[in-house]
């Protein structure tokens, strides 16, 4: 993030994350109250959210983290790394062995393991593949070198950062939810000052929004994203000149 712009990855992978999670209650609360539809309250309400959004980012981004070790201890590994391994079947062997012998010829240090010695020595053997995957991480810093990559990311970061607030953004938009349901039941829209149709609407808009978080932000939908920048960055090895340093 540069001064008051963020990057991409900022914006994608932690502000529209931080918006989801506070789509409900500001959906419901622009339905209950007219007055916050107005021409003149909609762009200081939209600054507000914005506002929201950015010191929510943070906070997104370290749920993501937290998260993100929980998974790592039950998948065994970083994805990065499991793809590298001879006992996974991402990738075909053809395709590992290649991107083995790269890591050879060109990372200082590097050598990897046969499948025996992996077997025998599972910690030493992925030490080996962390150490592959930082040195590739370092020669494609410059997003213009390899933009695939850094899409990918994006793309995990976003997963990743919804995921670690869902059970968060539940609470929340159930919350708020049962609320505005509570508000219809007693016929309080009248001294809101907002019709049932659009509080029903608005209500029933909540309601999907809920059904996204519980049935499509899941652990799958980050593995996916885990394995595709996983697969996106080996693929540059295939692109590097020969004999970097």
């Amino acid at each position: 993030m540069t001064g008051l712009v963020p990057d991409r990855y900022t914006l994608q992978a932690r502000w529209i994350p931080a918006i989801a999670f506070i789509s409900v209650p500001i959906l419901l609360l622009m339905a209950w109250f007219a007055e916050l539809r107005g021409l003149w309250t909609v762009a200081p309400f939209a600054t507000v959210g914005l506002a929201a959004a950015a010191m929510l980012g943070s906070w997104v981004g370290k749920k993501g983290k937290s998260v993100e070790a929980i998974l790592f201890r039950k998948w065994e590994g970083v994805p990065t790394t499991a793809l590298l391994r001879h006992t996974d079947a991402t990738l075909d062997r053809a395709t590992k062995a290649r991107y083995h012998h790269i890591l050879e010829t060109n990372c200082a240090g590097f050598r990897s393991a046969s499948l025996e010695e992996e077997m025998a020595a599972p910690s030493s053997a992925d030490d080996q593949y962390s150490s592959g995957v930082r040195w590739l991480q370092a020669q494609i810093r410059d997003r213009k070198t390899a933009p695939l990559v850094h899409e990918a990311n994006i793309s995990y970061g976003f997963a990743r950062n919804l995921f670690g607030v869902r059970c968060a953004a539940l609470g929340l938009a159930s919350v708020s939810i049962a609320a505005s349901l509570m508000v219809l039941a007693i016929g309080y829209w009248s001294e809101c000052r907002a019709g049932p149709v659009e509080a029903l609407v608005s209500t029933a808009s909540g309601l999907a929004v809920l059904l996204c978080w519980v049935y499509m932000v899941d652990e799958a939908s980050v593995k996916r994203a885990g394995v595709a920048y996983a697969k996106a960055l080996l693929e540059v090895l295939d692109k590097l000149p020969r004999s970097l340093p």
